[in-house]
């Protein structure tokens, strides 16, 4: 592994210990995270797999120096999530809208009902 001047801090989310682990970052890596909100930058592992699942979040990104130690492991790839964020948001808003139609429905349908019965009563 060729030397590194950052350090990604992430914590593993299965780590039972709850310990941060530090990742190699370089510099292209860097800049693509930069200006990445660490709420929403992910580590995942088996990216092409059906068992993909998330390892843990990055919490911060240290100098070397401050870290004081040697890395975990690299950083193999960084993904800018822009346009899958602003994809699942849109699929959140279309589901959301869709079980608010649903909503409107089934109370509608209990407003016929009410209203059939009161008829036949009327009638009957």
């Amino acid at each position: 592994m060729t030397v590194c001047d950052l350090v990604a801090i992430v914590n593993l989310l299965e780590d039972q210990n709850k310990k941060d682990y530090g990742f190699a970052l370089y510099k292209e890596e860097y800049e693509l995270l930069r200006t990445a909100n660490f709420n929403n930058t992910l580590v995942v592992v088996n990216a092409r797999s059906k068992d993909r699942r998330v390892l843990g979040k990055v919490k911060v990104v240290l100098p070397v120096s401050v870290y004081g130690k040697n890395p975990t492991a690299q950083v193999v790839g960084v993904v800018n999530m822009n346009a899958y964020m602003k994809r699942k948001k849109e699929e959140e808003k279309r589901i959301n809208k869709i079980n608010e139609l649903k909503s409107l429905i089934k109370k509608n349908e209990r407003e016929l009902a009410d209203l059939v019965m009161e008829l036949r009563m009327l009638e009957g």
